[in-house]
């Protein structure tokens, strides 16, 4: 989408995806305005779907067409749209779906793109042949994060947040681990900032069965991963502090729900 001329995308998108036996409609949204534009992109199956077949005959065709229109009307209520988008087998003719058309088309751009998808792997597949994006955007969708994980650090005396996960990665493949050194305290403190600022959190692991030592003589392995968009995994690892201080075998595992 993002690949089209601004004014296609300039407001909110709607798309509808009927294939051979899911109907599907999905919404997205930039969000400028922001240190870095966000887009965010979002669906849902209707589960009053229909298999293709029922357009075979005339009462079937009318059923669908009433389906698809009570849908359009719940979803897309009195919304603003720059471009609506109609996409799948089911929309590769569409004479049955007389009602429906007229709702959707009524002031409203609406584009007929079957193969939708495609043409967007293709898109990005071009994109990372190049140096630099042309998507400089955070894209917030199913699979990735929609929140960003930070730790708190203290450096050079000034206390920060160092970001462990961000916004819009991937959840599979968003890992990272870091060696701190603990000052004063026996846990490790986590900033979890949603999309929304106002409803973020903090969330303290405690360094339990860790060995008491002087303040800045332990080091800590803290490793962060996921198990899904919604489910950070977290690893705290005593790494010692070289001879003066073995490392030992505590290890800290929680499972936090961001």
């Amino acid at each position: 989408m993002l690949s089209q001329k601004r004014d296609v995308w300039s407001t909110q998108v709607g798309m509808f995806d009927l294939s051979e036996e899911n109907l599907r409609y999905y919404e997205m949204k930039v969000q400028r305005g922001l240190r870095k534009n966000m887009v965010v992109a979002e669906y849902e199956k209707l589960e009053e779907g229909f298999n293709l077949d029922i357009l075979e005959n005339e009462s079937g065709a009318r059923l669908a067409d009433k389906i698809l229109l009570s849908f359009g009307e719940r979803m897309m209520g009195r919304k603003l749209y720059s471009a609506v988008f109609l996409c799948g087998q089911g929309f590769e003719k569409r004479e049955w779906a007389g009602e429906f058309m007229q709702f959707v088309c009524s002031k409203r751009r609406v584009f007929l793109e079957t193969d939708i998808f495609v043409k967007g792997a293709a898109y990005k597949a071009a994109d990372y042949l190049k140096d630099a994006t042309s998507f400089p955007y955070i894209c917030i969708c199913e699979g990735r994060l929609k929140s960003t994980v930070s730790v708190s650090v203290q450096q050079k005396e000034r206390e920060s947040q160092l970001v462990m996960a961000a916004a819009g990665e991937s959840w599979y493949e968003a890992k990272s681990t870091v060696e701190l050194l603990t000052d004063g305290q026996d846990y490790v403190e986590f900033l979890i900032t949603p999309l929304d600022p106002k409803k973020k959190k903090t969330v303290k692991i405690e360094l339990e069965g860790f060995p008491k030592r002087p303040d800045r003589t332990t080091r800590i392995l803290v490793s962060v991963g996921f198990l899904d968009e919604h489910t950070m995994s977290v690893g705290i690892k005593d790494r010692g502090f070289g001879e003066l201080f073995p490392a030992t075998d505590a290890v800290v595992k929680q499972e936090v729900m961001i």
